[in-house]
C-alpha cells in the first residue's frame, strides 16, 4: 500500500491509499443518494469510483482542485462528507474485514485481510472535511512537497 497526499490549493494531508479508497467509496455511496445530480457531481462520482477501485502507480487522486473549485461545490462536498463520516462512525470502533470488503465491493478482489481500527479511516474523513473547510490543524497540515 502506498501513501497519497490529498490536496486542495497546495495544502493537504497524507494517508494510506487503502484508507483513502474506502473514504472515496463512502462518498460515492452518499453521492448515489442525491437526486438530480449536477453534471460536475456525476463526473466527480465516476472519477472517485475509478480512483478507489483501480490500481494506479501514482496513488489515489481525489482531484479536489477540480471538483471543489468554488465555495458552493465545497459546501456540497462537505455535506456529503459529513454524511459519510456519520456512516463510518456508526460501524463502531473496529471495522471488520467483511465490512471493509463490502464497502470495497467495486474493487478487484478482496483487499482487506484483517479487521482494522475505525480511527484510521475516521481520521481521513475528518482531515478531508477540515481541508475543504480550510481548518486542517497545523499538525496535520503539510505544504505540498512539489512547491517551492
Amino acid at each position: 500500500m502506498g501513501i497519497t497526499f490529498v490536496e486542495l490549493d497546495n495544502k493537504g494531508f497524507e494517508a494510506n491509499d487503502s484508507f483513502i479508497e474506502i473514504w472515496l467509496l463512502l462518498l460515492v455511496d452518499e453521492i448515489n443518494c442525491v437526486d438530480n445530480l449536477p453534471a460536475w457531481m456525476r463526473e466527480m462520482r465516476e472519477e472517485w469510483l475509478l480512483q478507489a477501485t483501480e490500481a494506479f502507480d501514482s496513488g489515489v487522486d481525489a482531484d479536489l482542485d477540480r471538483f471543489a473549485k468554488d465555495p458552493e461545490r465545497r459546501a456540497a462536498i462537505i455535506i456529503l462528507a459529513i454524511k459519510a463520516l456519520t456512516r463510518l462512525r456508526a460501524f463502531g470502533p473496529i471495522l471488520s474485514k467483511n465490512t471493509l470488503n463490502d464497502i470495497y465491493r467495486h474493487g478487484k478482489g478482496g483487499l482487506f485481510q484483517s479487521d482494522l481500527p475505525a480511527t484510521r479511516f475516521i481520521r481521513v474523513g475528518e482531515n478531508f472535511i477540515r481541508l475543504l473547510q480550510g481548518t486542517l490543524p497545523s499538525e496535520e497540515y503539510a505544504q505540498y512537497r512539489g512547491q517551492d
